[in-house]
């Protein structure tokens, strides 16, 4: 399994511009290096964590998206990872709407979660 850590942190719009060339060439540069690499060999998993802490609770909230890394980039829908990060319907996640990306979003999934934790917390208390 390919193991590979992202994290994009926003400044100002010069700077995404900048990084989203880097990352396009790192990404690239990935796809060579795994060739032709058989499916079963390039898993990855795009996972979220929220963590909230007060002086009544600690908790984490982890949710994972589980692909694999494409053949080629595709898609014109996304940004970062988007064009090689492969979904199990074949389709990469710059391949299918805004609004299907919402649905599975790892970020959207680990907010409801910590949402939810933080509803019942202020019910029960």
């Amino acid at each position: 399994m390919l193991t590979f850590n992202y994290n994009i942190y926003i400044i100002n719009k010069e700077k995404i511009k900048k990084g989203g060339r880097k990352m396009k060439e790192q990404f690239l540069e990935l796809l060579k290096k795994v060739g032709n690499t058989v499916k079963e060999k390039r898993k990855c998993h795009y996972t979220t964590v929220i963590a909230l802490k007060s002086k009544n609770f600690e908790e984490t909230f982890e949710y994972v998206l589980s692909g694999v890394v494409s053949d080629a980039a595709r898609g014109e829908n996304g940004f970062g990872f988007d064009e090689i990060f492969e979904l199990s319907n074949g389709k990469t996640l710059a391949e299918i709407s805004t609004i299907e990306k919402l649905k599975l979003s790892p970020r959207k999934e680990a907010l409801d979660m910590a949402n939810r934790y933080l509803m019942k917390f202020k019910t029960e208390n």
